[in-house]
């Protein structure tokens, strides 16, 4: 009889190499792919991203209170305030158009917003009230393009705040054209 011969070990190596590979790959330049490169270890400082990051947010303003909506048939429809000065938007977070608090990220599409129910004028009062109370995560994430701060409101995660690698303020235009697009937004 004669004995076939087994390769399960050769190919789970020969797998476990390929996947090792291709991870440690850089991704398209569009930085799409599965590798985001983030800034090498002795260049990031999590201490001062999270310094620099509570010095913005206390100079931080609302920019802007709009709806969002997004998803495959526009079913998602969020109430988003965006944070930030002059010169960009650097921040973001949702609000509860009913209790006009923050949403804990994940849980933003659960209810879809209802901005015609409350003034506009209110529901900005409430975002600057919102924006009064948060504070930074300890977590920073580190990302091929800076770092993202993760903001905090009543012990949830609720949104992100933006920073270069030199742990400056980083304008985040995509948020702006999301702005711009919006068919409800204020100020208009």
């Amino acid at each position: 009889m004669m004995r076939r011969p087994h390769l399960g070990a050769p190919l789970v190596a020969l797998l476990l190499f390929t996947l090792v590979w291709a991870t440690a790959q850089p991704g398209p330049p569009d930085g799409r792919g599965p590798s985001r490169r983030a800034p090498s270890a002795a260049a990031f400082d999590p201490a001062t991203a999270l310094q620099a990051g509570e010095a913005l947010l206390t100079r931080l303003e609302v920019l802007a209170v709009f709806e969002h909506v997004h998803g495959r048939r526009d079913e998602k429809r969020e109430l988003r305030v965006l944070l930030g000065d002059a010169a960009g938007a650097y921040g973001r977070f949702n609000l509860d158009p009913l209790s006009l608090e923050p949403v804990p990220i994940g849980l933003e599409g659960v209810a879809p917003p209802r901005p015609a129910a409350a003034e506009p004028e209110v529901l900005f009062r409430a975002a600057e009230r919102a924006l009064q109370a948060l504070s930074l995560s300890a977590v920073v994430v580190p990302e091929r393009d800076g770092v993202k701060l993760l903001l905090v409101y009543a012990g949830r995660i609720v949104g992100e705040l933006r920073l270069n690698h030199g742990y400056a303020p980083a304008a985040h235009a995509k948020w702006l054209e999301e702005y711009g697009r919006s068919r409800w937004r204020f100020p208009d």
